[in-house]
Order: structure tokens, then C-alpha cells, then sequence
């Protein structure tokens, strides 16, 4: 056999390994919306499940949460928003009940508590991470209020409880702070960086930007912030897809990553520090960093944005891969898909690109059919 013939043969054996892994999907997550995979600037994945297409808006749920600590972060680059270790209590005295106005432990708290909750706040959350007052939370005709209310127990105060509360005092701080919703914001100074133009995120009864969920995005500006984090708060000018509304007719000019310069969308030290294990987060799921999970897959450190029924931006650095997946957040049950990555996405990515990093898919008909229809 030609070493061109032992080339082909080869590339022809990662392209199915890759195509099976597409094929799994169904079986593993039958309620599959999308999913998204690139790696060193390609895309290497882009499937749709359950009539769902490019243009599809996906409901993140508590995946948005990791926009809230990205948001903070420009505030912060920018002098707009409290540092996290200033106390927020003149923040919230005018709209604090009487009772809280001379809390010791009000008085203490910082936004770092919030980003990394740790404020202490009463709270029930079980092993899922279900939390049992979020909805009375959200059929209170004012958030803001029932937040507000909630005591901090001295005992909790520093210690890690995955708690929605935390987020969204984060949103209104920064309504407080800079005179403009966090969607207002991410709006000028995240999204229009990265040309991301069609979103809808909820706001409160209050009228704050909800800060722990609500935020809907296509799947591949879902891909486009994990982008971001992987390669720690850059935006890499390519010819990629993840930056054009439709796909060129030319795949291979398409998904070669050519950079020019580089758009620094989040300052490099804070998307390290968001990507740090601040606490010990929760058994199954990770650590905890600034509004986002720390974990690892196959023995690589990764950091990821996870939601309610199989919403996840998650971050590689390392591998220089980053996913997207959505699927139906309307679900009592669903499955992490650690397993799925570990097993058969990541592997089977992996092997998809050659020595030289460029992807096998520009030359395989079969799966550029995926990406172009």
C-alpha cells in the first residue's frame, strides 16, 4: 500500500469515527437540541436535532450564568462596577427592609461572595442542584424583594451552596452600577464583539436583567463565547463559520483558521480567575469558579457553563476545544454528558484533524454535508 493510500485510508477512519459519534447522539440524548464542537478555531461539529437549525434560539437556563460573570469582568476592566472585594451594602441600603439595615453580615458582603456563592444567604439546594425556594422566587411580584429578605446565616457565609439568588443580586448590582441592565450591556460590550445580534434574555418583575437564567442564543453563539474562555478571553479573527450568519460556499477556505489579530473580548486575568476553583462546588458537577463549573475530562482541566436539562459552554484550554450542546430544558430528568464527551466526543474530535491541525472535514463529503444543509 502508497503511503497516499495508508493517508486515505486513515483519514477515512477518523471521518467515521467522528460521523458515529454524530450518530450517537439520538440514543444519548434523545431530547437533543444542538451541538457544537470546534477546536483550534474549526468547527469541526455543527448537528441539529428535534427540528432545530442554525437559527434556532436555545433557552440556556442556568448556563447564563456564566455570561453574568463574564459581564462583570469588562464592567470591572472598565471602572464601572464595584471590585469584589468591596462591600455592596451602599448599593442596596435604599431598597434593604428595615431589618437589614444594621446586619454585621449585610454589611460584609461583596460581590465576590455573589460571583463565587458564598454569601451565605438561607437557601435549600439538593444534591442536583435543585433549589426548593426558586419558584416562589420567580411568582413573587418583585425579586428583588425576596432576595432581600432572605437572612445570611453566619454559619453559611464563605462556604459554597449552589444558589440562583447570588446571580441575580449580581445583575442588579450591576443595574445599580453603570445605569444600564446587564442586557443592555452585554449587548454593546460582549455580543456586538463577538457579532452576535439575536438574543432574548428575561428580565424581572423589578425590570433587572434576570442574572440566572433566561438568556436564549443560537448554538453557535453559544460556541462563540465558549470560544472566548478557551482561549482566555480572546476572540480569534478567522474565516471560521462561528463568525458568518450562513456558511460560505467554500468549506475549506471557510474552517481554516487564519488569525489576524486577535480581539480581546474579556481581560486574559479574568478569565483565568473565573476559570479558578474558588470553592469546592458540588460532588458530580465540579468545583466552582466565578459563576461557572471547573472540572476535567479525560485528565484536561476544563471550565463550563452548565443548565437545566443539557445546556452547556464548555471549555477545553488545553485541547483548544470548546462544545456547545442545548436540549429541552422543559425535563424533571437528564443526563450530564460527561460520559458522551469522555467516551466518544472528544476521542473521536481528536482524531479528526491532522499533525498539522487542519481539520479532515474540508475533505470528507459526508460530513460536510452537515455543516452546509
Amino acid at each position: 500500500m502508497s503511503s497516499q493510500q495508508m493517508k486515505s485510508s486513515s483519514s477515512k477512519h477518523k471521518v467515521e469515527s467522528l460521523n458515529s459519534a454524530i450518530q450517537q447522539l439520538q440514543i444519548w440524548f434523545p431530547k437533543l437540541r444542538c451541538l457544537l464542537l470546534s477546536c483550534d478555531g474549526e468547527l469541526l461539529i455543527e448537528h441539529y436535532a428535534n427540528g432545530c437549525n442554525e437559527q434556532s434560539l436555545h433557552d440556556l437556563r442556568s448556563a447564563t450564568k456564566s455570561f453574568i460573570g463574564a459581564l462583570y469582568g469588562i464592567m470591572l476592566d472598565r471602572q464601572e462596577i464595584l471590585p469584589p472585594s468591596t462591600a455592596i451594602f451602599a448599593c442596596f441600603k435604599d431598597i434593604l427592609p428595615r431589618s437589614r439595615a444594621n446586619d454585621t453580615l449585610w454589611h460584609g458582603l461583596t460581590p465576590y461572595h455573589l460571583l463565587t456563592m458564598t454569601s451565605g444567604f438561607h437557601w435549600t439546594t439538593g444534591p442536583k442542584l435543585g433549589e426548593r425556594y426558586i419558584h416562589a422566587f420567580h411568582r413573587s411580584p418583585s425579586w428583588a424583594r425576596f432576595a432581600l429578605r432572605l437572612p445570611i446565616q453566619a454559619d453559611k457565609l464563605g462556604q459554597f451552596q449552589y444558589r440562583s439568588i447570588d446571580s441575580h443580586l449580581l445583575s442588579m448590582l450591576m443595574t445599580r452600577c453603570t445605569g444600564r441592565t446587564a442586557d443592555e450591556y452585554a449587548a454593546r460590550y460582549l455580543f456586538d464583539p463577538l457579532q452576535i445580534y439575536r438574543f432574548e434574555w428575561l428580565r424581572s418583575p423589578d425590570g433587572d436583567t434576570a442574572g440566572h437564567i433566561g438568556l436564549m442564543l443560537t448554538g453557535r453563539d453559544m460556541l462563540k463565547f465558549g470560544e472566548v474562555m478557551t482561549h482566555q478571553g480572546s476572540w480569534p479573527m478567522t474565516t471560521n463559520p462561528l463568525s458568518s450568519p450562513v456558511l460560505s460556499e467554500s468549506h475549506a477556505a471557510m474552517t481554516r483558521r487564519q488569525t489576524m489579530a486577535d480581539t480581546q473580548i474579556l481581560p486574559y486575568s479574568w478569565a483565568s480567575e473565573s476559570m479558578a476553583d474558588h470553592t469546592d462546588g458540588c460532588p458530580g458537577f465540579g468545583t466552582y469558579g466565578y459563576q461557572r463549573w471547573n472540572d476535567h475530562l479525560l485528565s484536561q482541566s476544563c471550565s463550563y457553563a452548565l443548565g437545566h436539562g443539557g445546556q452547556i459552554i464548555c471549555s477545553i484550554p488545553a485541547l483548544r476545544m470548546t462544545i456547545a450542546m442545548a436540549s429541552d430544558p422543559k425535563v424533571r430528568r437528564w443526563r450530564h454528558p460527561r460520559q458522551y464527551f469522555e467516551q466518544i466526543l472528544i476521542p473521536a474530535s481528536l482524531q479528526a484533524r491532522n499533525t498539522q491541525g487542519e481539520s479532515l472535514l474540508m475533505k470528507e463529503t459526508s460530513v460536510m454535508e452537515r455543516l452546509t444543509t
